[in-house]
């Protein structure tokens, strides 16, 4: 009697859901001559439609892969470095990049190059940011782990050096296994950016291949000012930069420095460059 009642209630049950969800369905006419389609629209009102949600929208607040490997201390570091390498800003940058494999281009420092050699600078730039990388993440696990936590300690003692000059002046000197080359800048309460950087030709205090000198002055009304000089060459860069729309970012910089002509001739030469850059 008990499993009879059951049942009962079971096609009640049915029928309820038969009546409310399948009576929309009726409403629709399908025309047989093209299936998939309806013959008139107007039972089309009472058709309920549901989307479905395969994947969930990724939560706003995460990093992505790529935000935990190039972290903001390392995205700052490697545009720093490259823009000292290939120019301050995109317009300067694009200057020298050469438009086919046959044509020559100039860099920063003087040197006529063709798309090969200009190529290869590029790629001796990437393997030291695959270093880097590895430097730099390889710190973060010895520092996380208490087991290899001393491991890292010696190693910061043996590449840094903080020293406090006097009040609000502290000297950090730092020494990059990856980049082969000594950094040394000057923390001051004018939060004015500054910096020498020693490169050598190989890993440890040999030969010097060349030395950078770099100023960066706080915003000022959004202009942000900033002067270069690259002692190898000679070259004096001196930029300014400021945003024109929140999209567009608008440059001029002036440039001097020792060129080696094609005819192998040393002269100095002096150039403007006025950029817009969307970004």
């Amino acid at each position: 009697m008990e499993s009879f009642k059951k049942i009962k209630i079971f096609q009640l049950v049915i029928l309820f859901l038969g009546f409310f969800v399948l009576s929309p369905l009726r409403a629709l006419e399908f025309d047989p001559d093209h299936p998939g389609y309806l013959r008139d629209t107007q039972g089309e009102r009472y058709l309920r439609t549901f989307e479905v949600e395969f994947i969930s929208n990724p939560d706003a607040d995460g990093k992505n892969v790529f935000d935990l490997i190039f972290d903001k201390t390392l995205t700052h570091e490697f545009i720093e470095r490259y823009e000292q390498e290939f120019g301050r800003t995109p317009g300067e940058q694009n200057i020298r990049a050469p438009l086919t494999r046959f044509a020559e281009t100039e860099y920063g420092d003087g040197i006529w190059v063709f798309e090969t050699e200009d190529q290869k600078r590029k790629q001796l730039f990437a393997n030291f940011m695959l270093r880097r990388l590895v430097e730099y993440h390889a710190d973060l696990f010895l520092k996380s782990s208490p087991q290899t936590k001393d491991i890292y300690e010696l190693k910061e003692r043996l590449s840094k050096v903080n020293v406090t000059v006097k009040k609000g002046y502290k000297l950090k000197v730092n020494y990059s296994l990856s980049a082969y080359d000594l950094s040394l800048s000057l923390d001051n309460p004018y939060n004015i950016e500054n910096a020498i950087r020693i490169k050598y030709r190989s890993f440890g205090l040999g030969e010097v291949e060349n030395v950078f000198y770099s100023i960066k002055l706080p915003e000022l009304r959004h202009v942000r000012a900033g002067l270069d000089y690259e002692e190898q060459y000679h070259l004096t860069r001196i930029v300014f930069q400021k945003p024109i729309h929140k999209r567009i970012m608008g440059s001029l910089s002036f440039i001097a420095k020792d060129i080696t002509s094609p005819e192998k001739d040393l002269i100095r030469d002096y150039s403007i460059l006025i950029g817009m850059t969307w970004h």
